[in-house]
């Protein structure tokens, strides 16, 4: 997550530059909130900053004054006034210029309040949505005093799942932030406590769903060799072109409900507790994807064709896709199945499974599973379609349309991997304790520099419960580490993983060791650490 920390930390700055308290003070209602100015004071806080933290995708009420568009009906009642151009809370005013006056001083006052640090007084303001009112406070706050995560509902659950229950938000920004590891920014720090997936929270507490495979328009054609190609999984609730990113893991079903009115969906009382359900699956849960789900021959019927566990790409887990609509990313753990069950009440599109029996039955072999086998399992489920493409006809033309995968080979944040990654650095550093110790350097898992003599040790981590494939997988990464190196004595090669050598294990090593110029060892973590 350096790469996110980059980035942000960039876009930090870049708006920083753009908007500073004196450009503040003499900001115009056009440079606040206007249509088509991607350089607003609103358009930085909703689209510009987004990798910081996510506050779009809902209603423009927000911002307290806000530009219509053109074909949107002016709103009546609910505490709003509008004239001919603009709509605001009519508790900021009975004209626009009066309203924006009103919400400029207090953002003027939450940004001086930010830079003093007085988040106690901050959370005390009214007037001003909470949302907004936290994003623009981290943004001026000094670093690393409080997290990138700006709604208070979901900051205390998080703040009660980690032991730490305080009614201050205030606060919790504060005892939260001070978690942060040493060597991680507070940006990828935030995602990862909002995503569940910091080491914070120890095990991950696995939930299990069902997933049709057949919805909305092509509801009686399956989607399952569309989702697979684009490593995905994906219902489709709602109004077209409708994406809810901001919505995802928000819990606020109250939000929701509001998304779906505002874009006039159809169905919202179906689509309502479907995509509630769906927008809470988070990365390390186990999907299931079934065919049918209804009753054959007056008895219960459930055909799962295939299993995959939710992860995070580039700093995604939900993405809007215009074919398949609402997705997932996901690692497929086995497809191409037939699995044909007595096992009624999944008929919905999206379903959680909370019966254990009914898990145990379903899930099978990924029921209550290790992530260890869990990457195992995806391991060779790559293999597998490897091998289906290199079986498939040829075509006379291709498709001009991309998928969401970037790659056939997906960089797959894997929490067994992030942990073993993050105790290895934290020992390396205390048998090294004068060398440079770095993790994901050039996108080295952790690298090791000794400079008298200039000595380099280079550890790949993988995850797999195989040895062989741990090292076949290291290997080539550590050789292209390896090159780039330069004016350097010796370079030693590292594989970690989480098994111990057998005999065959070592024969193998051994005959790496003997065609190699450099030193390679494999070495299982925490067995060969002496831990």
């Amino acid at each position: 997550m350096i790469r996110h920390d980059e980035i942000c930390k960039q876009l930090h700055t870049e708006f920083l530059e753009r908007w500073p308290l004196e450009a503040v003070h003499k900001m115009t209602l056009g440079e606040y909130n206007s249509l088509n100015n991607s350089d607003s004071f609103c358009a930085w806080l909703e689209r510009r900053t987004k990798p910081i933290g996510i506050i779009s995708g809902r209603s423009s009420t927000i911002f307290d004054i806000f530009e219509r568009h053109p074909w949107r009906a002016p709103l009546s009642g609910h505490g709003f006034a509008n004239d001919e151009r603009y709509t605001w809370r009519i508790r900021h005013g009975s004209t626009a210029a009066e309203a924006f006056a009103s919400v400029r001083n207090k953002i003027v006052e939450i940004i001086s309040l930010a830079q003093a640090g007085d988040l106690e007084a901050i959370e005390r303001l009214e007037h001003y949505p909470p949302l907004v009112r936290w994003k623009i406070a981290f943004l001026y706050a000094p670093s690393n005093s409080m997290l990138s995560i700006f709604v208070p509902a979901k900051l205390h659950q998080i703040g009660h799942e980690l032991g730490v229950d305080t009614p201050s938000t205030a606060e919790l920004h504060r005892r939260l932030a001070a978690f942060r590891p040493v060597g991680q920014g507070i940006y990828s720090f935030a995602f990862d406590l909002w995503h569940r997936s910091s080491p914070l929270f120890g095990t991950l507490h696995r939930k299990y769903y069902i997933i049709g495979t057949k919805y909305g328009a092509h509801a009686t054609d399956s989607r399952a060799e569309e989702m697979k190609e684009k490593g995905v999984v994906a219902t489709d609730f709602g109004p077209a072109d409708f994406s809810i990113e901001s919505l995802y893991l928000d819990g606020d079903k109250d939000a929701l409900r509001q998304r779906l009115e505002e874009n006039m969906c159809p169905e919202p009382d179906k689509a309502l507790p479907a995509l509630f359900t769906f927008l809470n699956i988070r990365v390390g849960d186990i999907v299931a994807l079934k065919d049918s789900g209804q009753p054959k021959g007056g008895k219960a019927f459930l055909k799962i064709i295939a299993y995959a566990v939710v992860v995070e790409r580039e700093g995604r887990v939900y993405q809007f896709d215009e074919s398949l609509g609402h997705c997932l990313q996901v690692e497929y753990l086995a497809t191409n199945l037939d699995l044909e069950l007595e096992q009624g009440g999944y008929g919905k599109t999206v379903s959680p499974v909370d019966n254990l029996e009914a898990r145990e039955k379903i899930f099978g072999e990924f029921f209550d599973a290790s992530d260890v086998q869990l990457a195992s399992a995806i391991e060779k489920e790559i293999e597998h379609q490897e091998r289906d493409r290199r079986k498939r006809k040829g075509v006379t033309q291709l498709s001009h349309k991309t998928g969401l995968r970037k790659a056939t080979l997906p960089a797959v944040i894997n929490h067994h991997h992030l942990r073993i990654q993050s105790e290895l650095l934290a020992y390396l550093r205390q048998i090294f304790p004068h060398a440079t110790i770095l993790g994901e350097e050039n996108y080295i898992d952790i690298c090791v520099r000794i400079n008298n003599p200039a000595e380099v040790h280079l550890y790949e981590v993988k995850p797999y419960v195989s040895v062989r494939d741990c090292i076949r997988a290291a290997l080539g990464q550590l050789l292209d580490y390896a090159r780039q190196e330069k004016g350097t004595d010796t370079i030693r090669l590292i594989a970690v993983g989480p098994t111990p050598v057998s005999v065959s294990d070592r024969d193998f090593v051994a005959f790496i060791q003997q065609h190699l110029t450099l030193p390679f060892e494999y070495k299982c973590w925490r067995a060969d650490f002496n831990l």
